[in-house]
């Protein structure tokens, strides 16, 4: 007798992420597979320009902006305006990096500030 095998879709568990910005936490949403073509899309283009001029440096960042948009839109593209770059690409890194990447990220650099207070206290306790 045949065993049937089901994967329920619907039952699908995904992990969120979230941005906390002004204290209100904005849910990145899911991407259909077709948006994430889209936007890899657009991502691949603005990478392959060369950027030479200042206008094609907005457009790009017009373009991040809006990806950004796209995922957290609760954020809203003038609030996104209002970011320093740096925020607008680690939100950009956010996004697109998975979770246990991220992960480990966290972990290597929780460890780094161990090690460093350590130093630190074993620099105090030599000192009195």
């Amino acid at each position: 007798m045949a065993k049937n095998k089901l994967l329920n879709l619907d039952e699908l568990a995904t992990d969120e992420q979230v941005i906390k910005l002004d204290s209100v936490d904005h849910f990145m949403r899911e991407l259909t597979v077709q948006e994430f073509i889209n936007k890899a899309r657009e991502a691949r283009k603005a990478g392959d320009t060369k950027v030479e001029t200042p206008t094609e440096i907005d457009q790009q960042v017009e373009m991040v902006i809006g990806i950004i948009d796209d995922l957290f839109p609760t954020i809203g593209k003038e609030r996104l305006g209002k970011l320093k770059l740096p925020h607008l690409n680690a939100i950009l890194e956010f996004a697109v990096t998975p979770p246990e990447v991220i992960a480990a990220k966290v972990e290597k650099e929780a460890a780094k500030v161990e090690k460093e207070a350590a130093k630190v206290e074993k620099e105090a306790a030599g000192n009195d």
